[in-house]
């Protein structure tokens, strides 16, 4: 986002300023006090109060910082990008936030962000004042509420000085009884006689009476805006009498008599230019002469400068400026009273001149202010590839449905940019529909002979582009290809790099989803390059959310975290306007990955920050992160009653946007929570609900194959073993482990050796589960996947514990993995040194290890073990027991080995205590 750097000082007026008595009482304040809060009307000279405090402190060498909030749309991602930005510019070093602000922001988001802020200021050593003016522009809004913790949370050297209008909506209730707060209030702000007759002898460049000051003060009540009008109008009186003879009546008809004096008195041109003028929210000289239609803005502006006609500059440049708002508004009134129809005509010719210097926002703006319809269409069809490079998404898709069908129906590549939003925002069917419009009517306009060739071939591209999007975001994956082939067929040689990128990206996701990684990388790193050319960075954001699943499915889990945490760092530099809810896709896959490392601390921040922001933009990952991975998660906490809301939740957005891959995850992970519970009928209910094909056969691996048919043949292999079929559930299995492995899909072998081992482990292959245990740890160890083996408990957890107890120091993977599983599965951690403790220490110790981590053996002992086993509980060496049962001592050796293995033990002291706990030693 932006900064807009006129918001980071004050609006300076030409002329002296008159010092206020209020000013003293301010600045005396300001050093006693948490917040000074300057609450008054309009007109009442807040700003320029405030502005005089701020340029004392600053000439003092104290670290004072301004920020205004007027125009404000009351994020907090605005609020914090620009308080940001002040405080940097004072020398606070604030630290760049990359969550992300929204329309609806829970507290604990909020408390974040405000800790932020506070830690920064107290590292400074000297007070800090933090001006903030116009707190009224963002009243009710999450960015106040943030404002609310940061008064309220402020450490001792901060001191806020705050401007209003009204009385700001978080209570002051505590601050007032710990006397940390103080109010200036309109009798504050208001002039005194001796200020007022000062202001009106400076700025009427006349010794004013006391008399008249006096009646000046009465009639204005020391407002300050009607004191200012009043200086004007005395400059052109002819005497004081004739002006205090004209100043009557109540503060408001003082004020409609002022304004109306001090206009009708200017020059003419001077009032033309000021009602030509005064559509803007800020102008420069240039704009002015295109709104004049002449050639004189420099000119008028100094002299409505000089005049101190309500005019503020808005930078050091004397470029930019502003209207009070009083005055704007009474200019507005005089323009719509005495010219009628001209107001739209302004608001154009300011929209034409905006958008020739590319200032595209306020040149959109303003085209739809002057309601000339194909003028707005036009702006939105001539700038939208420049919205979509700044990231302006919300506003850019209300700015074109804010013009009539009819019109938009005109401009096929407008609605083709609307499409392509509408996908982002998951509006599926509305794109369906908007796309079958703009196919029929490029289809009758190739048939008008008058209509461009170059341009109809450019929107019957852009047109079959879209549809691959589409197919993209509705998971058709061989629509994807089939496209994504024609475009490549269709492509001139002029080449667009941020479409071509765009193409390359959806290639990537359908190889992903179709096992073919080996293209990915190449897909990747050609895409990037294409946007990266086509200085296009919100696009990365997707880019790298659709990278990141590709590279967990090769295993590399922290080089998936890498792209998600770039994508957050990308959403919170471009995002604008109000569209930071992105963020919600790369924090929910981001979650989902820390899961898998066994991060879940910093995954369930992730999913806090992205609840408020919604499911509004994003792909299918995204939504089985935030619903299927996040109930995983939740069931392992415990959360049992959330994990089901969740999977429910996720059902019914499967349904209703025709998800088939989100819904078989859900399905899979209803019916995996199911037979962990026990419940085997409640799992059986949901395979017959949910059309989960009873035939194996169907769910085999085969040429079109996509992770569906994964997930669809895990949630058939559980629902198996659940009724006894292990034999049918082990075939399964093999068959996807084995097109895994030839694909080079680590994590989905990591998937299959697990539930292939569960079903050996029930068949009654204890050995054959374990070897297949420790291939899964094996392929886990590169990318610490940790959370697949955790969540399955018995026997897995067993078979993981049993197969991680090895004598020899395992690589440096492995270790890591050990250690992660340990932790995660509440075991100690294994040591291949010897234990220094005394036996009998060490014998409670490892069989209360023992019993805990593995209940039963993985195979029953045979007789023979059994048999060896009393001969060590006798103290016998291996040679002295193979003399006495016939064996040589190499031979008891391996019959100690397999004891080992089937109790879930390295040592002959632990196998000892195992074998008495289980009967098989007395």
């Amino acid at each position: 986002m932006d900064v807009l750097e006129t918001r980071l000082f004050p609006p300076r007026r030409e002329g002296e300023l008159i010092s206020r008595s209020a000013s003293q009482t301010v600045l005396r304040d300001i050093e006693a006090r948490r917040l000074v809060l300057i609450k008054a009307p309009a007109g009442y000279g807040k700003s320029t109060l405030m502005g005089e405090c701020y340029w004392s402190l600053r000439h003092r060498s104290r670290t004072a910082v301004w920020l205004s909030l007027n125009e404000f749309d009351g994020s907090v991602a605005e609020l914090v990008v620009h308080l940001r930005a002040a405080l940097i510019a004072r020398g606070v070093a604030v630290p760049e936030w990359t969550g992300s602000g929204a329309k609806s922001i829970e507290s604990r988001w909020l408390g974040r962000v405000a800790a932020m802020f506070d830690h920064a200021l107290l590292a400074q050593d000297e007070p800090v004042y933090v001006f903030l003016d116009d707190l009224h522009a963002i009243h009710g809004s999450a960015a106040e509420r943030l404002l609310a913790m940061l008064v309220k949370e402020a450490p001792d050297n901060v001191r806020w000085i705050v401007g209003s209008r009204g009385a700001p909506g978080f209570p002051l209730a505590r601050l007032r009884a710990l006397g940390r707060v103080s109010e200036v209030d309109v009798n504050t702000m208001r002039f005194t006689l001796e200020d007022a007759r000062r202001l009106l002898s400076q700025d009427s460049g006349r010794m004013v009476s006391q008399r008249l000051a006096q009646l000046t003060h009465e009639r204005t009540e020391g407002w300050a805006a009607g004191l200012q009008m009043a200086s004007i109008a005395l400059q052109r009186a002819a005497d004081e009498n004739s002006f205090a003879d004209r100043l009557t009546g109540d503060q408001r008809d003082v004020a409609a008599f002022l304004s109306e004096d001090v206009f009708s008195r200017l020059e003419p041109a001077v009032q033309s230019f000021l009602l030509r003028i005064c559509v803007l929210t800020r102008f420069c000289p240039a704009l002015c002469d295109a709104l004049t239609q002449g050639d004189d803005g420099r000119a008028m502006v100094d002299e409505l400068e000089a005049s101190s006609l309500f005019i503020f500059s808005l930078d050091e440049e004397r470029h930019w400026y502003r209207f009070h708002h009083l005055f704007a508004e009474f200019l507005l009134r005089q323009l719509r009273e005495r010219e009628p129809g001209l107001e739209r005509e302004l608001h154009r010719r300011a929209s034409i001149w905006y958008s020739d210097n590319e200032l595209v926002v306020e040149a959109i703006r303003h085209a739809l202010s002057s309601e000339d319809h194909h003028l707005a269409a036009g702006m939105l069809d001539r700038w939208w590839s420049t919205i979509d490079r700044r990231g302006i998404y919300s506003a850019s898709v209300a700015w074109a449905e804010a013009l009539p069908a009819q019109v938009l129906n005109e401009y096929p590549g407008l609605q083709l940019w609307r499409s392509l939003y509408l996908l982002c925002e998951r509006r599926l069917d509305e794109a369906r529909l908007l796309l079958e419009g703009v196919t029929a009517r490029l289809s009758r306009m190739a048939q008008d002979p008058s209509v461009e060739p170059l341009r109809l071939r450019q929107w019957q591209y852009l047109c079959l582009h879209r549809q691959l999007i589409l197919a993209k975001f509705s998971d058709d994956i061989a629509g994807v290809e089939r496209l994504a082939a024609e475009l490549h067929q269709r492509a001139t040689e002029s080449v667009d790099y941020y479409l071509e990128g765009t193409v390359q990206m959806a290639l990537l996701l359908a190889r992903r989803e179709q096992y073919r990684l080996g293209d990915c990388e190449a897909l990747s790193v050609k895409s990037r390059a294409m946007f990266l050319r086509s200085a296009n960075e919100p696009t990365l954001i997707w880019h790298g959310c659709i990278v990141g699943p590709a590279l967990l499915q090769r295993g590399e889990i922290d080089a998936a975290i890498e792209q998600y945490r770039a994508s957050l760092a990308l959403v919170a530099r471009v995002a604008a306007m109000g569209d930071q809810d992105m963020a919600a896709m790369p924090l929910a896959l981001l979650a989902e990955a820390l899961i898998e490392r066994y991060d879940l601390p910093e995954a369930r921040d992730c999913y806090e920050r992205a609840e408020p922001m919604g499911h509004g933009v994003g792909l299918i990952d995204d939504l089985v992160a935030a619903y299927v991975s996040r109930a995983r998660l939740c069931a392992h906490d415990g959360e049992h009653a959330k994990a089901q809301a969740l999977l429910r939740e996720g059902l019914g957005q499967a349904q209703a946007g025709g998800y088939e891959r989100l819904r078989w995850h859900v399905v899979h992970e209803r019916i995996r929570q199911a037979v962990l519970a026990g419940d085997v009928l409640g799992a059986q209910r949901v395979a017959s609900d949910t059309g989960l094909p009873q035939d194996d056969a169907l769910l085999r691996p085969g040429t079109a194959v996509t992770t569906k048919q994964e997930v669809m043949a895990m949630a058939w292999a559980r629902l198996a073993m659940a009724c006894g079929r292990h034999a049918e559930a082990l075939r399964l299995m093999r068959a996807w482990l084995g097109f895994a492995e030839s694909r080079g899909a680590v994590a989905s072998q990591v998937r299959l050796g697990i539930l292939a081992a569960r079903a050996q482990y029930a068949g009654g292959d204890g050995r054959g589960a374990l070897r297949t245990i420790r291939q899964a740890l094996g392929q886990a160890a590169s990318g610490g996947m940790v959370f697949a083996f955790v969540i399955e408990g018995e026997p897995v957890r067993s078979l993981v514990l049993k197969a991680l107890e090895v004598e020899d120091e395992p690589d440096a993977a492995i270790g890591i993995l050990r250690r992660r599983l340990c932790v995660a599965m509440g075991a100690p951690l294994p040591s291949s040194q010897p234990n220094p403790k005394s036996l009998a220490a060490s014998a409670n110790e490892l069989s209360g290890r023992d019993i805990r981590d593995s209940a039963a053996p993985i195979e029953p002992l045979t007789a023979r073990e059994v048999d060896i086993l009393r001969f060590v509980s006798r103290n016998m060496l291996n040679k002295e027991i193979g003399d006495r049962i016939g064996l040589t001592e190499g031979s008891v050796k391996w019959y100690m080995q397999q004891i080992y293995d089937k109790l879930g033990v390295r040592r002959r002291l632990g196998a000892l205590e195992k074998a008495r706990a289980l009967g098989y030693v007395n």
